[in-house]
């Protein structure tokens, strides 16, 4: 399985594991109740070996960010928001490839809301991009031209400065995930660095929608 089904099948086991022992009487519908019963999920889980490796290192964040902050964890928050963005309706399928025709979709809508968009030089050493307070977005032509055929086939990175959050939006009304690799040191000075991947099939779990 793919890291993003291993992730998916994880989050979803917790939520109904959660709404079945609620139904059941043994959990109230508190934030104090939930995340107690989570965590002690959680140990459960990772002591079991319950799930796939590919998503123990998140098991393991999450199992210390619940011994370290108690219910401000949140993490019943931080699963259904992880379920949210892999069902978002306008994402694409894991069968379904990425067409050009989708991100230069996403790269007219930015420039359309007033982005620097761009994609015409390579981005082979360190390098500085002035954007004059604008939001900018900078793609190597180098990886533009090896990543994207008709459709994606290797990572295409996207250097941000700007609303990630913004980006992270429109990217999903174009069916497309990010994945972050940094948010600020990159390449293009004073850039993010962002990923798309074929399939939309990250490594790690993507910006949240």
């Amino acid at each position: 399985m793919s890291f993003q089904k291993d992730m998916l099948t994880f989050v979803e086991t917790a939520l109904a594991d959660l709404i079945q022992a609620q139904q059941q009487g043994k959990v109230s519908a508190t934030p104090v109740s939930e995340g107690h019963y989570l965590a002690v999920w959680l140990t459960r889980a990772i002591k079991q070996q319950r799930f796939a490796s590919s998503i123990a290192k998140y098991l393991l964040g999450w199992q210390k960010q619940a011994r370290s902050q108690g219910t401000k964890a949140e993490l019943k928050k931080q699963f259904q928001s992880i379920l949210a963005t892999y069902q978002h309706p306008g994402l694409v399928s894991n069968d379904s490839p990425i067409s050009r025709e989708r991100i230069e979709a996403l790269l007219d809508d930015l420039a359309d809301q007033g982005w620097q968009v761009v994609s015409e030089h390579a981005v082979d050493r360190k390098v500085t991009h002035f954007t004059a307070g604008q939001a900018s977005l900078v793609i190597c032509r180098n990886n533009l031209e090896q990543a994207l055929s008709s459709n994606l086939v290797e990572p295409l990175v996207l250097y941000v400065r700007g609303p990630v959050p913004e980006l992270v939006q429109q990217a999903a009304h174009r069916g497309l995930l990010l994945f972050k690799t940094s948010d600020y040191k990159s390449k293009v000075k004073y850039h993010g660095e962002y990923r798309i991947f074929p399939h939309n099939e990250g490594p790690k779990v993507p910006e949240i929608i």
